[in-house]
């Protein structure tokens, strides 16, 4: 009976000796959130972008973001949310806006789209051309119904559009999210309107 014994205990030895086959595989299993099409994979709007050279600017713009549009206003919009887009717009400066400023600019912007709102509180923000001048422009966040806009004005002198003549061209963004979908969408916002280079029409 005691070599069956000593059997039996070194058995025991090797059973406790043995490695247990760990849990951890499971951990390697992609999480819920994680998918190539859910903004929510790209943290802070460095990846997936697009470049589109437009007449008078280029920008990079989120793959989830689809462009329509190549003149002189192109809306870029979430093919799975209607309510998730970017406006970029620009027009030369009216001869009646001769003498108006920068922040006159940003308040008619305002307006356009929120009528109700007369108070000016816009950031002033700096914006690169395509050559590396810095252009002044203002910012603001507007939230109401649920909605998160941000309204964006810029202005670039001596650009050439269409008619080929040098003058003043103002740049108006604007981006607008559910408030509730912010905090996916405003780093991508971030990216793309960070990125915005304006230029002469048809190039440099």
């Amino acid at each position: 009976m005691k070599p069956i014994y000593l059997v039996l205990v070194f058995l025991s030895f090797l059973s406790a000796c043995k490695p247990a086959s760990t849990p951890q595989a499971t951990k390697s299993v992609s999480a819920p959130n994680v998918s190539a099409t859910s903004p929510a994979t790209l943290p802070t709007g460095s990846q997936n972008m697009q470049t589109l050279d437009a007449c008078g600017f280029t920008v990079s713009h989120p793959a989830l973001l689809i462009p329509d549009g190549q003149g002189y206003q192109v809306m870029f919009q979430s093919n799975s949310d209607p309510q998730v887009s970017v406006l970029i717009q620009l027009r030369r400066r009216d001869p009646s806006e001769a003498d108006v400023s920068l922040e006159t600019l940003a308040l008619h912007l305002q307006i356009r789209y929120f009528p109700e709102m007369s108070s000016l509180a816009f950031e002033p923000i700096t914006v690169t051309d395509i050559f590396s001048n810095p252009l002044a422009g203002l910012q603001r966040d507007i939230v109401k119904d649920g909605v998160h806009t941000r309204l964006m004005v810029v202005v670039r002198p001596n650009t050439l559009l269409a008619d080929l003549l040098p003058g003043d061209v103002i740049y108006e963004l604007v981006a607008q999210a559910p408030e509730d979908a912010w905090a996916k969408w405003g780093p991508l916002f971030d990216a793309m309107l960070q990125s915005l280079q304006p230029r002469d029409c048809g190039g440099v």
